[in-house]
C-alpha cells in the first residue's frame, strides 16, 4: 500500500465544494435498504451525515490519520462508529 506523503496532506481535512453538495443531495433521500461507499473519505461530510441517519456505510482513504479521525467524529457526534479501510 503506497503511504500518504506530506504533500498530499493540504487535500486531507479540507470540506470540498463537492461533499456539501454530495451532503446536500444525500440529507434528502431515504436512506433504508441502501449500502453506501464513501471512496476518499477525507473529512467525510456525507459519511457522518449518512451515519446519522442510520445508513449502511463503508468509508476508505490513504491518509495514515483518517482512521483516527473518522472515529473521533463519529464520537463526537455521539453516532456509531463508521466501518472505515485504510487503502489506496
Amino acid at each position: 500500500m503506497a503511504e500518504a506523503t506530506s504533500a498530499q496532506w493540504s487535500l486531507f481535512a479540507v470540506i470540498w465544494d463537492l461533499s456539501q453538495v454530495l451532503a446536500d443531495e444525500v440529507d434528502g433521500i431515504n436512506t433504508d435498504h441502501l449500502r453506501f461507499l464513501e471512496v476518499g473519505w477525507g473529512v467525510g461530510l456525507s459519511s457522518l451525515l449518512l451515519n446519522a441517519k442510520n445508513a449502511t456505510i463503508t468509508a476508505t482513504d490513504c491518509h495514515p490519520q483518517v482512521g483516527e479521525f473518522l472515529f473521533g467524529n463519529s464520537q463526537l457526534n455521539a453516532d456509531r462508529n463508521i466501518p472505515f479501510f485504510r487503502t489506496d
